[in-house]
Formats: structure tokens, sequence, C-alpha cells
């Protein structure tokens, strides 16, 4: 019974993310008015698989550095910062929601942020063709170590959106 509750949040909570995870970065491409190009990018399995599951690897401070921070415009906060927090906040709500008890939300969202980076990582290897020596540590501890600092630290935001109580 534990298993089919998992199982449910597990897929729920993946297919809200990717879901997020491209309507955000479509808002964002069309905010900074490279809707045309993004589209365009989206031409190799990494940069598909970057728009279902990018904001994974995302984390606010790589964000800020991504959107410049001398000249970081409201704008490219709201697209840098705030949607990819957003993204797994939300996803992280809604797998707590299906999850039903405290410890399956909290598997279940660690899970879904796993799965994710080793979903990218795998797009990483078709794009370098399985040749590993181009990779750096700094690759693999974005990959997989950042997706398990993100299930980590959202998991308790599935934990408290859980519907069983503590008490």
């Amino acid at each position: 019974m534990e298993s089919n509750k998992l199982l449910k949040s597990l897929g729920i909570g993946i297919i809200v993310f990717m879901a997020l995870n491209f309507i955000l970065q479509l808002v964002s491409a069309a905010v900074d008015g490279n809707l045309t190009p993004w589209f365009e990018s989206l031409d190799n399995a990494y940069s598909i698989l970057y728009a279902l599951f990018g904001y994974v690897v995302n984390t606010p401070t790589i964000a800020i550095l991504n959107a410049g921070v001398p000249s970081i415009a409201p704008l490219e906060i709201l697209a840098y910062v705030v949607f990819p927090i957003m993204a797994a906040v939300i996803a992280a709500i809604i797998t707590g929601r299906f999850a039903e008890e405290k410890s399956t939300a909290f598997v279940a969202w660690f899970f879904v942020a796993l799965i994710s980076g080793i979903i990218l990582f795998i797009g990483v290897i078709i794009e370098i063709e399985g040749d590993f020596s181009v990779l750096s540590n700094m690759d693999y501890i974005m990959f997989l170590g950042f997706p398990m600092i993100v299930g980590f630290a959202y998991s308790f935001i599935a934990i408290f959106s859980s519907e069983t109580s503590v008490f």
C-alpha cells in the first residue's frame, strides 16, 4: 500500500515538475524576447531534457550569476531566480499532497529531484557521445549533487504539505 502512494506521488511529482519547468522557461524566454531562439535551441537531446528538467540544477546562486549581478533587472530576477524556486516549491507541494504521509512525501520529492538530475546527466552523456574524459568534477556535482541538495531542501515543503498530521 505504501509503495502505491510513493509511486503515485513520484509520478505526479515528475510530471508536474516537467510541466512547470517547460512553462516557466517558456515564459522566461518570452519575457527576454528570445522566444524564437529558445524554440530553435531545442534541437538536441540535452536541450530538450534541460527544457523539461533544467531547474533542478539551477540553484539561486547560479541563477544570480546567469542573470548578471551588476545589471540585474526585475524581470531577470523573476526569470532566473524566482522561477526555479517556484517550480520546485509548487511541485514539492503537489507531490506532498498526493503522498498523503509525511515520510512518503519526503522520499517522493527527493526522488523527483534525483531522477530529474539523472535524466539531465543522461542527456549530457548523449551529447558527449559517452566520452567521460571531457567531464569535470563540477559536472558531476552539478548534475548529481545539486539535485540531491534541491531534493533534500524542498522535501520539507512536501512534508508540510502532506495530509497527515504529526500529532
